[in-house]
């Protein structure tokens, strides 16, 4: 619809340029033939062109797509997103697809970070019938934090079919961002940590975090429990529990 009124406004201003005088006229005359005030109409005519091509032009600019790179979204979802992180549309985004749906290919669970800006941490969101879930937890410096929040949307009816999914995509991304600092203040822990681990490729990460679990079979446990329906759990205590590794285990064993 755009592009079409575009067109429109295009086609008018070539038959102006074209015919000047002439088309103004010939708008006057059938507009205002039975009207002996010729020049009071020709000064309305104008306005009301002035006023269209504002209004498409204003149109054009609400219009415009937020520069994402990395996955193509609509304009509507794309701007939800960069409101979702209280970013301006003029920044430029870079998203990583980590799961789709099989549904859609165009939903699932995404990071989202500012291009051009090392100290911007990555951050999480889902894509789920047009809506944006954005994560308020950085997966960096919290990966327990971002395990409960997943946990918790996984507990809504509307991602019934997708937990698999989301899991999936949610372990994923704790792998990437397991021992990054963005530059920031962290621990010393932290810091030996990225020391470590950081710019590693992400299977030695993976290799890595695997080699800091001590009991598999309690994170199997604690899986059954959260696929139980006839029982209630409380996901905060049951996260607190677990170390960051484990926590980022649990989700790949949700995953499966």
């Amino acid at each position: 619809m755009r592009y079409i009124l575009l067109f429109l406004l295009l086609l008018l201003s070539l038959v102006e340029v074209v015919y000047g005088q002439g088309f103004r006229n010939l708008c006057a005359t059938l507009l205002v033939k039975s009207n002996s005030n010729l020049k009071m109409k020709y000064s309305k005519i104008n306005k009301t062109i002035f006023a269209l091509f504002l209004s498409f032009f204003c149109l054009s600019i609400s219009a415009k797509t937020p520069d994402i790179r990395g996955f193509k979204f609509s304009s509507s979802i794309a701007n939800k997103i960069y409101k979702s992180f209280g970013e301006s549309t003029k920044c430029v985004a870079i998203v990583r697809s980590l799961a789709t749906f099989e549904r859609t290919k165009s939903e699932g669970v995404f990071a989202f970070r500012l291009a051009f800006q090392p100290h911007y941490p990555s951050k999480l969101f889902l894509v789920h019938n047009n809506i944006v879930f954005p994560y308020k937890t950085l997966g960096h410096a919290d990966p327990r934090g971002v395990v409960l929040e997943t946990l918790n949307l996984l507990g809504l009816e509307i991602f019934e079919g997708e937990k698999k999914v989301i899991s999936k995509g949610v372990y994923k991304f704790l792998v990437m961002e397991y021992g990054d600092t963005y530059g920031g203040i962290v621990s010393k822990e932290k810091l030996k940590l990225e020391s470590i681990i950081s710019y590693k490729p992400y299977e030695e990460k993976e290799k890595y975090i695997s080699s800091q679990i001590e009991n598999e079979g309690k994170l199997k446990e604690i899986v059954d429990l959260l696929n139980s329906k006839d029982q209630k759990v409380d996901l905060s205590t049951i996260v607190g529990k677990l170390s960051d590794e484990e926590c980022i285990v649990l989700m790949k064993f949700l995953s499966e």
